[in-house]
């Protein structure tokens, strides 16, 4: 009973062990500076994002683009 546990017990582990290294796949062809898409601050997320000439100060530079 053991041996025959064990038989299945081993070949199972390595096939979700294997299954688990496929999704660390690299991305390919992915636009980089994704974390500009990201709100900077939480008042522009809070008003989504609609701060074009309200914003004062260093968020600015975010979201006014004169």
């Amino acid at each position: 009973m053991g041996k025959t546990l064990t038989g299945i017990m081993i070949p199972a582990l390595l096939l979700l062990c294997v299954s688990t290294g496929f999704a660390q796949n690299k991305k390919l062809a992915q636009t980089g500076f994704q974390f500009l898409s990201v709100v900077s601050d939480a008042r522009g997320s809070a008003m989504a994002e609609a701060l074009t000439s309200l914003e004062t100060g260093s968020s600015a530079l975010f979201f006014n683009p004169a």
